[in-house]
């Protein structure tokens, strides 16, 4: 089932599943629930994960099996429809879920600035962060001398234009407030620029909130050396960062996977997209993380003969 086709049945009733999907027409809820994918509202509303309550699931062994339920009061026992959430089919391949939903904002605005450098944009964003809780999402998008940040606010309009006179106070820098239809408008072409591209190279690296001004300057001064041009989408909140070259730029890209130790502690990195010569040169996935002994032995539990997607996770 299509994204797009559950919003339009949940707007009938003012409800809404709240996240962000790249192309809803042609995302479904069970490639979300497989690659735990989260959009820019995850800064307020949490991915997939968080509104998923049960589900179905058929294991490598051919076990049907359910968890969890219908009501989150009635959810009880190991949290297995959360554990599936983002493991790529590797475990088990999902027939159903059971989500829980919200009510669909009446109103929201979007906040944008134009920055002199990364590092104003990041730390700026980070106070706004602080101060205002309520923030539904923020993006930076780094381009060709170019630095915009934007903040999305959601909720009852009174509530909209109180958050959006404190985002105006808080801003050092010139700005301009989006309207809500062309504010939902802007997001949807934003998470959808966060599609795998169909050529050129995508790599996604994740850090602590904390670093991600120093490991964006980090990327940049790299990729400068080298003579190449990047876009960087940031979400600052989330210690997201993603970097996209076009094509023909594939002797650089894999910087970002195979220099990892030269980033901040705990830093990830997964190839979304690339040519097979970036592929050959670096693990789509990043360095292996630490506790990959107990996820063999998960995928071992899950899919004892190890037909279930092999390869994803490392494992």
């Amino acid at each position: 089932t299509t994204m797009a086709e559950i919003a339009a049945v949940l707007a009938e009733k003012g409800q809404e599943i709240p996240i962000d999907v790249p192309f809803p027409e042609r995302t479904t809820i069970g490639g979300l629930a497989a690659t735990g994918f989260a959009g820019p509202r995850r800064l307020l509303s949490g991915s997939l994960k968080d509104a998923i309550i049960g589900c179905e699931y058929v294991r490598g062994d051919g076990l049907v099996a359910k968890a969890g339920g219908l009501v989150v009061k009635n959810v009880s026992g190991f949290e297995i429809p959360r554990f599936l959430h983002g493991s790529w089919g590797a475990l088990a391949v999902l027939t159903s879920i059971n989500l829980k939903v919200s009510p669909r904002p009446r109103s929201e605005a979007t906040v944008q600035a134009e920055w002199r450098d990364v590092a104003a944009a990041v730390a700026s964003m980070h106070e706004l962060a602080r101060r205002i809780p309520s923030l539904a999402a923020i993006g930076i998008e780094v381009g060709d001398g170019s630095v915009i940040s934007s903040c999305r606010v959601m909720g009852r309009e009174e509530a909209v234009n109180a958050t959006v006179e404190q985002i105006a106070a808080v801003l050092a820098a010139d700005r301009a407030v989006i309207p809500t239809s062309e504010s939902r408008e802007f997001w949807q072409e934003y998470v959808n620029a966060w599609a795998p591209p169909r050529s050129g190279t995508q790599v996604v690296i994740g850090v602590r909130p904390s670093e991600v001004g120093g490991t964006v300057n980090a990327i940049r001064a790299a990729l400068a050396g080298a003579d190449r041009r990047a876009t960087l989408s940031i979400a600052p909140g989330l210690g997201s960062i993603r970097v996209r070259l076009a094509a023909g730029d594939d002797d650089v890209p894999i910087w970002p996977l195979s220099r990892l130790g030269e980033l901040p502690e705990l830093t990830t990195g997964v190839l979304e997209s690339g040519p097979d010569s970036v592929r050959k040169a670096a693990d789509p996935w990043g360095p292996r993380p630490q506790g990959l002994a107990l996820m063999a032995e998960i995928k071992r539990q899950f899919d004892p003969g190890n037909i279930l997607n092999r390869g994803r996770l490392f494992i």
